[in-house]
């Protein structure tokens, strides 16, 4: 499988707070109202072996895989 490794959003001094941009060093930029959204809005846990884990890849990249056929309406920039 994939690996990420760890040093590319935490440092060895803490875990938290994550210093991953997800504009940056991600494919999918939160712009508009998903600048709004929490992370667990998209990256939500799922039950690996008995244990919680959260996932960030892979995410929904469409509109209609997280809105199905509703979709709000784009907001102005600002």
């Amino acid at each position: 499988g994939l690996k990420t490794e760890c040093r590319l959003c935490h440092t060895t001094e803490r875990w938290k707070p994550s210093t991953f941009n997800h504009d940056l060093q991600s494919t999918y930029r939160l712009e508009g109202a998903h600048r709004r959204v929490p992370c667990t809005g998209c990256h939500k846990p799922t039950d690996v072996d008995g244990s919680a884990l959260v996932r960030y890849k892979p995410t929904p990249r469409t509109c209609q895989e997280c809105h199905g056929g509703t979709i709000a309406p784009l907001e102005e920039a600002g």
